[in-house]
């Protein structure tokens, strides 16, 4: 159940993305707040991708001025409002209407090459620190190495682009297919 808290206690909270929202009652929406920010930081960790973390500023900065902005309304406005998830099952479903068996590839691809790479790393990771290579060498493979995994994920960001630009354009000439009735005016 929702409730008004203790304003300091709030604030203190709301420094970590989410906690003020389960703080007060909201564990929905925490949760999402807080999986969202620490996903990114997982991501951004796991695969090299740095460029990930500009959207951590944003998740900090909403979840802060949401959370106090929420405490700080009347009781009757506070009562009203209502705990859910930041991304709702019927946007869920609404883009896997976008998304066909084909675009399925592209996931089950991403994954396989996430579990591969995951596998794959403290296996290079011992062989690069065995000395069996040159110092030059090691510094090369473990660059190209490195690479890989931002690569991959360009590579399955334009896949999906492209998915998207093919469905909206197969739905855009369903719909004017449909609304031609064969008279000329």
């Amino acid at each position: 159940m929702t409730r008004k808290k203790n304003k300091f206690l709030t604030f203190f909270f709301s420094l970590m993305p989410g906690a003020a929202h389960m703080y007060m009652g909201f564990s929905k929406i925490g949760i999402s707040l807080m999986g969202g920010f620490f996903f990114i930081i997982f991501l951004a960790s796991t695969f090299n991708l740095d460029a990930a973390l500009f959207l951590l500023p944003i998740i900090w900065f909403y979840s802060f001025f949401d959370a106090n902005n929420k405490n700080s309304t009347d009781d009757e406005e506070f009562y009203q409002l209502e705990d859910d998830y930041l991304i709702h099952i019927s946007q869920i479903d609404q883009f896997q209407k976008l998304w066909d068996k084909k675009g399925n590839i592209v996931i089950a691809l991403a994954l396989i090459f996430g579990g591969i790479y995951l596998l794959v790393n403290p296996i290079m990771n011992k062989i690069l620190d065995s000395n069996l290579l040159s110092p030059d060498e090691a510094d090369f493979i473990w660059s190209i190495y490195r690479m890989i995994p931002q690569c991959v994920l360009a590579i399955c960001i334009i896949l999906f682009g492209i998915r998207l630009i093919r469905g909206k354009k197969q739905e855009l000439e369903e719909t004017e297919g449909s609304d031609y009735d064969g008279r000329t005016y």
